[in-house]
């Protein structure tokens, strides 16, 4: 965050999170930044052998992004 006088600029660098899913609350005092960005994948493949196996593949991710900046 930098001071510029009369306004502040504030860059975020997010992995993984698009800037559409970043919110950024302002009051008085403080800046307030969240994002949030969950995966959910799930492949299934039937095996065909003599047991006729069902293979489950899941991937879960979760990415969050929280900054307060209090301001003076």
């Amino acid at each position: 965050m930098e001071d510029l006088g009369d306004k502040y600029e504030l860059t975020i660098e997010s992995s993984g999170i698009p800037k559409d899913k970043i919110t950024v609350k302002a009051g008085t005092d403080y800046i307030d930044t969240l994002g949030e960005q969950e995966k959910k994948t799930e492949d299934k493949e039937k095996i065909i052998c003599t047991m006729r196996d069902l293979i489950v593949h899941c991937e879960d991710a979760y990415s969050l992004l929280k900054k307060l900046f209090h301001l003076q």
